[in-house]
C-alpha cells in the first residue's frame, strides 16, 4: 500500500534555506587560518620566484619557495609540514619540506600537471593534467606512484570526499 503525504508546498525551499542561514552561522564562528592556525601562513604559486610564503597575520610576503618548474598548484598536506607542488613545465609533481623549502621528493606525471587533491581516507594525493587522460594517485612522501586511473577525457578537475 503506498501512503501519498501532503506537505506545505513550499517547504523545501524554506528548508533549504534555514540550512544554508544555519551553515553560515556555524562556519561564521570558526576563525580561518591559511595553515591549521600557526603560524598563519599561505603559499602562493606562480609568482616570477617560485611560491611565495605570506604571513597571514602580518600582512606581508615573509620568504619563497624555490621551485623550478613554474609551480601551478601548491596544496598543503594536513600536518603542515610538506607542500606539494605541481609543475607542468616539467611534467612533474613536487613535494617540498616547508620548513626548509628542500625536495622531498618528486613525480613524473602525464600531460603538464596543474591539478591536485588529497583523499584523508587512502592518504594518496591525487595529480592530474588539463592535456591528459588520467589521473594519478601518489603516495605524498615518497612520491611512489599507487594508482593510475583512466578517464575517457582530459582531466578538468579534481576532488576527495570524507566518507
Amino acid at each position: 500500500m503506498i501512503h501519498k503525504y501532503v506537505i506545505w508546498p513550499g517547504y523545501r525551499k524554506w528548508f533549504t534555506c534555514l540550512i544554508v542561514v544555519m551553515g553560515i552561522l556555524v562556519l561564521s564562528s570558526i576563525p580561518a587560518y591559511a595553515d591549521g592556525g600557526a603560524p598563519n601562513l599561505a603559499y602562493i604559486a606562480g609568482t616570477t620566484s617560485g611560491i611565495s610564503v605570506i604571513d597571514v597575520r602580518e600582512r606581508k610576503v615573509t620568504g619563497t619557495l624555490k621551485v623550478s618548474g613554474g609551480p601551478h598548484m601548491v596544496l598543503l598536506s594536513q600536518d603542515g609540514s610538506t607542500l606539494s607542488v605541481t609543475e607542468p613545465q616539467q611534467g612533474r609533481v613536487a613535494a617540498l619540506l616547508v620548513q626548509t623549502g628542500k625536495t622531498l621528493c618528486s613525480a613524473s606525471v602525464a600531460g603538464h600537471p596543474t591539478l591536485l587533491a588529497f583523499d584523508l581516507n587512502t592518504n594518496l594525493l591525487y595529480v592530474a593534467a588539463n592535456d591528459a587522460a588520467l589521473v594519478t594517485a601518489l603516495d605524498p612522501t615518497t612520491c611512489q606512484v599507487k594508482l593510475v586511473i583512466h578517464t575517457n577525457g582530459d582531466v578538468s578537475g579534481l576532488a576527495t570526499v570524507i566518507i
